[in-house]
């Protein structure tokens, strides 16, 4: 395996290096100048501390606070970043981007799309194989300094390349990282991630009891109630039609029914007590706001699969946080998606070049 370059500061980028480092693979962590206060404590205590789902322990792993750097030496880079710094990362690894390398964002939530349009409109004629998963790398957040809390143990990930023809080429890139499979392309993991139907609903249902938490709320927890259990299943109803449109897979999951019976299941007790939203600026809402629930509406208008759940929960979220989510977020013309059918939009995804 090539050097890996893992790009966050936050959970995700800290346990990835932690889990990365421990089997053995050349990985190092690093963040954008800005962000780079956040790898501070993983550079003084030369590693970091891991619990859950995840084998405890302290895990040495290394920190590079040459960006650039780091970046250039790397032959995978792994983007653990929230979706709204998406863009201005393209923007600054479009500079730096060399042929051979690969870059892999989780969850992908457009991203893919964002750092192949970032590349294109700027004259960037390298090789660089990009692609998107469905999901996170893990389900983790930081404790405290240095120190993470993964919930479930990684599974089988789904991914995809933009163009989706170069995706085996992906995962043969990839091999020996995570166990892969191959999805239809990244728009189908831009919509697969169960952020989209359970944080949006999942918080605006619960506002009242989030501001008044003072930062200790947990929706896993304290928030699934069977009337907001109801709500996330109608917008993951929602998604499904979309999905059924496009011709790609169902999504059917008892994982939201099973954390939501808090007497049952308690291997899932570790995922149940993840912390979240502090507050609705939060990523639950700010971000699937942004991203994965303005991509589901917006492809909904297009194809002609309603979406009336999703639109009121984004026009809610545009009130509490004053941001016009339909306005100014991933639809299909702010990605580049073209093509007014299933058909054409998936020829774009498989080959990259829209319809004559």
């Amino acid at each position: 395996m090539k050097k890996i370059a893992i790009i966050g500061g936050g959970g995700t980028g800290h346990t990835l290096a932690a889990d990365l480092s421990r089997r053995g693979f050349d990985a190092i962590l690093c963040e954008e100048p800005g962000h780079q206060d956040a790898l501070a404590p993983a550079l003084a205590a030369g590693g970091v501390h891991v619990s859950g789902a995840l084998p405890a322990g302290f895990v040495a792993a290394r920190v590079g606070l040459d960006f650039d750097a780091e970046v250039s030496r790397a032959g995978v880079l792994l983007v653990a970043v929230v979706a709204t710094r998406h863009e201005s990362l393209a923007g600054r690894l479009r500079t730096l981007l060399r042929p051979g390398q690969t870059v892999v964002i989780a969850p992908d939530n457009g991203g893919s799309l964002v750092f192949a349009r970032a590349l294109r409109e700027h004259g960037v004629k390298a090789d660089v194989l990009i692609g998107g998963m469905g999901g996170n790398y893990f389900p983790c957040r930081l404790i405290g300094p240095a120190s993470v809390f993964v919930g479930m143990p990684p599974g089988q990930k789904k991914i995809a390349a933009f163009p989706a023809q170069a995706t085996d080429r992906l995962i043969r890139e990839l091999a020996g990282l995570f166990d892969w499979s191959p999805a239809a392309n990244v728009l189908e993991m831009a919509l697969a991630t169960p952020n989209i139907p359970n944080h949006l609903a999942g918080a605006i249902l619960n506002t009242g009891a989030v501001e008044f938490a003072d930062g200790r709320f947990n929706l896993f927890r304290h928030g699934l109630s069977p009337s907001v259990v109801r709500c996330i299943e109608a917008v993951a109803a929602e998604r499904n039609a979309v999905l059924a449109k496009l011709g790609y897979a169902q999504i059917h999951s008892p994982m939201l029914r099973k954390i939501a019976s808090l007497d049952a299941h308690p291997e899932l007790d570790m995922f149940r007590d993840l912390a979240g939203p502090p507050s609705m600026t939060h990523r639950y809402i700010s971000e699937d706001a942004q991203t994965g629930v303005s991509l589901m509406v917006s492809l909904g208008r297009l194809l002609g699969a309603p979406t009336p759940v999703s639109s009121s929960l984004l026009t809610i979220a545009s009130i509490i946080n004053g941001v016009d989510y339909h306005a100014q977020g991933r639809t299909c013309q702010a990605l580049g998606i073209t093509g007014t059918t299933a058909a054409a939009i998936n020829r774009f995804l498989e080959t990259g070049v829209a319809d004559a």
